[in-house]
């Protein structure tokens, strides 16, 4: 619920003089005035003289500075709450209609949060223009906290308020949008987080969950008054001085002659608005219409926001809730540029040739083999997007992976009993995913016979560029698993994870490289204590870490231990 009030109270307009309050002092306009006639008895009339010049104040529209914010912050409200047990920034996005300036933050406590909490106002670019300390802070509920100086903001821009939670406990809830204007929260991501330190809150969820962020907006509105007609000055009556031995004088004043109305307006100057570039929409590319075959419903799926409860699982990846599933038999290839494909699930091996390629809401089978091949293979296509999908073979092997790929975005997907679940070339992006309970093989072809080394994700040497962002692989599930990650990428980033299993959870490695592993950034991931040898991170000799920040064992927070190092 929007709230408005009005702040009465406030001495001055911001960086205005003090003099200027709620009701500016009326100007003074001059307005001619009738001409007054002396006249003595017994004598000959005199020539007019003007008479001197009398101000008439005229009243000026009343300033008042009003103060509001999205949520009424004395109004009950009872949103559900999420822990995700890392430290968060979660922020609204919000423009304006009028020039103000942006005060101070308050966000919702949910209950069971607890730690220091900082506020903080950021520009589009991601730059933080304004940073405050939350003190004094009850147990849940609305907590505010005003900047020490108030910041300016103006209408064209959008702007982010946001705060920082070591703890993670959150309210969150879908939609919930509410205007006040001249204040108004973006329509499109307007609930948005980011994991770690204090940063630039940049991700979203597509569903538009609101965090319950609420910047205090500041404006200066004016009421006009109406203008006062001309003046009817009052007749002065006859005056009789005293006796004296002088002649009587009496002022005798005619009938005023029409004056002209002065009409005062004030115009303050505006300061400038800055014009938003436009940004182009995208042309939507058409979907090829499906044969008509029999459909099946995935199961269904408890809808869950991104961030929430933690990390990504089986209810907030994979296919949407609700989707009708065309069953397409037989292996396919993808080659004409810019299909979107819908509502399928491939019962054979699936390959990408082709350029803008995008699948959503899929589920890929595969068929029975016994090749090395993966269920879905971008690595000859170019800027694929998988997003909202499942992996999971009908019929596993040692030789069947979920997907191997290059230059392709996959997001919001679920892997499951293939040996890999990603073999991740360059220029792949896995975010927002779930991978766990792969397939163990006591007999591998591709391990001469022995069992296979299933890895969540591989990168070979050769392909370099691979970020793993907000996932879960848990390879906790899987019998003697090799790793979350095996990377010999350069240039590889792992941020905001949750990670659990295998020999060693993280494993870089050189080996294949005709030089050192570098360019490897390991930042804000949470560890599960699963891994064989109770080691979180191992790099081999010739690995170089570029940054290595914010990485925590899951259950109690605390920081991992350096990375082990040996080839």
């Amino acid at each position: 619920m929007a709230s408005t009030h009005s702040s009465s109270d406030l001495e001055s307009e911001p960086h205005r003089p003090s003099r200027l309050r709620f009701l500016v002092p009326g100007l003074l306009v001059a307005i001619a005035v009738p001409v007054v006639i002396l006249t003595a008895r017994g004598a000959e009339p005199t020539e007019p003289t003007e008479s001197p010049v009398v101000p008439i104040a005229a009243e000026q529209p009343v300033r008042e500075l009003k103060e509001t914010s999205l949520w009424n912050p004395a109004t009950t409200i009872t949103p559900a709450s999420y822990s995700d047990r890392a430290a968060l920034e979660l922020g609204t996005r919000f423009t304006v209609s009028a020039e103000g300036r942006i005060a101070g933050v308050r966000f919702f406590k949910a209950p069971g949060e607890r730690g220091r909490h900082t506020g903080s106002l950021w520009n589009s670019r991601g730059v933080r223009l304004a940073r405050v300390s939350f003190t004094a802070e009850t147990r849940s509920g609305w907590q505010e906290a005003r900047f020490a100086q108030s910041i300016l903001v103006r209408p064209g821009q959008t702007y982010t308020i946001s705060y920082h939670s070591d703890h993670g406990t959150y309210a969150g809830t879908r939609g919930d949008l509410t205007t006040a204007e001249p204040l108004t929260p973006a329509t499109r991501r307007t609930g948005v987080f980011r994991y770690g330190a204090s940063r630039f809150p940049d991700r979203w969820n597509p569903k538009n969950y609101t965090y319950y962020v609420d910047p205090i907006f500041q404006w200066w509105e004016s009421t006009p008054r109406p203008n006062p007609g001309t003046p009817t000055p009052a007749v002065t009556p006859a005056v009789t001085p005293p006796a004296a031995p002088t002649p009587t004088v009496t002022v005798t004043l005619p009938a005023p002659d029409p004056s002209p109305t002065v009409t005062v307006t004030l115009t303050p100057k505006p300061s400038p608005t800055p014009t938003p570039t436009p940004t182009p929409t995208p042309t939507p590319t058409p979907t090829p219409t499906p044969t008509p075959t029999p459909s099946k419903s995935p199961t269904p799926k408890p809808e869950n926001p991104v961030p929430a409860g933690g990390f990504p699982s089986a209810a907030s990846t994979g296919v949407t809730p609700g989707t009708q599933l065309t069953v397409v038999n037989g292996d396919q290839t993808f080659a004409t540029d810019g299909q979107v494909v819908t509502g399928k699930e491939f019962r054979g091996f699936v390959k990408v040739t082709g350029a803008n390629i995008t699948f959503k809401d899929c589920v890929f089978r595969g068929g029975t083999t016994n090749r090395t091949i993966p269920l879905f293979d971008s690595t000859r296509g170019r800027d694929t997007v998988v997003t909202d999908s499942e992996f999971a073979p009908a019929n596993p092997s040692a030789g069947i992976d979920g997907a191997w790929t290059r230059n392709t975005q996959i997001l919001r997907s679920e892997f499951r009993g293939s040996t890999d679940g990603i073999k991740a070339g360059s220029g792949t992006v896995i975010q927002d995913s779930y991978i766990h309970d792969l397939t163990w093989f006591a007999s591998d072809p591709d391990q001469n016979g022995g069992p296979t080394h299933n890895d969540g994700v591989q990168s070979l040497a050769g392909e370099t560029g691979v970020t793993l962002r907000h996932n879960t692989i848990d390879m906790s599930t899987t019998k003697d698993a090799n790793a979350a990650l095996q990377s010999s990428a350069p240039n590889t980033t792992v941020v905001d994870n949750l990670l659990d299993g295998g020999g060693c959870t993280l494993n870089f490695s050189h080996n294949g490289l005709s030089g050192a592993l570098t360019g490897i950034r390991v930042n804000g991931n949470r560890f599960g204590r699963h891994s064989f040898f109770k080691c979180p991170i191992l790099l081999s000799t010739r690995t170089t870490l570029a940054e290595l920040t914010g990485n925590v064992f899951d259950d109690t927070g605390t920081a991992i231990p350096q990375p082990e190092r040996h080839d």
